[in-house]
């Protein structure tokens, strides 16, 4: 279906003079060190309010040329809400996404902070109210979803798509990669059209689909959850990684031996699923080092809920035989690095 899909919007493009933007942009792009920044600072809000109403959820970020493009065209705030191109993409992706109302250089991170904040509980109200004007007898038996967007669009900065895991969320930024094509080419030829929202709400809520997705076996006990593990190469933050996994996290692998941490992340995500895992240098004494890997984290996954301190070393010598240089390297992995991975 994704391919179908993206062949057809590649020719309707084509054949539309390759118009892309819907409209030409509306909001001004931040470079990339810029948008880092701003996502780093707000990201973790934005998965904050979604996990109100859901057990676990992970981000992904999809800054792509085309999802800028998509988020910042001055008529995306209203194609992107006609409704799914796809009826298979409506399980993934829902009806349609929260664009959020936020520009950039208007109020920074703390007002794309607040806009998440605000969006989210605006699209949840609407999201409930949509599923009580469109439940009927046969789909009430099947809980309704959390109600938090599955996309979200960000004005100049891209597109963030969550799921209960970050196979799911890789899947929803694939699928709603396509449904831009397919707008914005629909939309370059005239117009842009989708299901009725209750011919939506009765794909969503398939019962066959749903009773196929109740027989999937339960979640793990962290599913949804992000976890890092300092000194993940080797002993005890091996395991730990390989049992965080084992219990549905998402497992950031971190240690100053970077091979070590690739090959475990890499074990993980063989066993796992791709996405599961993340593998990062790092340097538990160096403040900025910390610093950039929680940044690189929160960018991967949208935030963080578990951290296993694990980095450490240990020197075999009489007191009168210790160098202050061994000291000082003792001290500065076992607690300055214990403080700053805890900070």
């Amino acid at each position: 279906t994704i391919e179908f899909v993206t062949r057809a919007a590649e020719a309707i493009d084509e054949a539309a003079g390759g118009r892309y933007g819907l409209g030409g942009p509306r909001v001004s792009t931040p470079t990339d060190s810029e948008a880092e920044g701003l996502l780093t600072a707000a990201l973790p809000a934005l998965r904050g309010a979604l996990l109100a109403d859901a057990d676990g959820v992970v981000l992904e970020v999809d800054r792509s040329p085309e999802a800028v493009a998509f988020a910042s065209a001055a008529r995306t705030p209203e194609v992107s809400q006609v409704g799914a191109p796809c009826p298979d993409h409506l399980i993934n992706t829902r009806h349609k996404p929260l664009v959020v109302e936020w520009e950039p250089g208007s109020d920074g991170a703390s007002g794309l902070r607040d806009a998440f904040r605000r969006g989210v509980e605006q699209y949840a109200a609407w999201y409930r109210d949509y599923y009580e004007r469109n439940v009927s007898d046969e789909s009430r038996p099947f809980a309704r979803d959390p109600a938090g967007p599955r996309v979200v669009i960000v004005p100049g900065l891209g597109i963030v798509t969550s799921g209960a895991d970050a196979r799911r969320a890789r899947v929803t930024r694939d699928l709603y990669h396509r449904a831009i094509a397919v707008e914005d080419a629909a939309d370059a030829l005239g117009g842009f059209s989708s299901l009725s929202e209750a011919e939506a709400f009765a794909i969503e809520y398939w019962p066959l689909e749903r009773f196929k997705l109740a027989q999937a076996p339960p979640a793990g006990e962290l599913a949804g959850r992000v976890a890092l593990v300092t000194g993940g190469a080797s002993g005890i933050g091996r395991a730990a990684a390989r049992r965080l996994a084992e219990l549905g996290a998402q497992v950031a692998v971190a240690d100053l031996n970077a091979d070590g941490a690739a090959g475990v992340a890499g074990e993980i995500a063989a066993r796992h699923g791709h996405r599961r895992s993340l593998a990062v240098e790092m340097d538990v004494t160096d403040e900025e080092a910390v610093d950039d890997v929680f940044r690189r984290i929160v960018l991967a996954y949208g935030g963080l809920d578990v951290l296993v301190c694990s980095a450490g070393i240990a020197t075999s010598a009489p007191v009168t035989e210790t160098t202050l240089e061994d000291w000082e390297r003792s001290y500065a992995v076992l607690a300055r690095g214990y403080f700053l991975s805890a900070r």
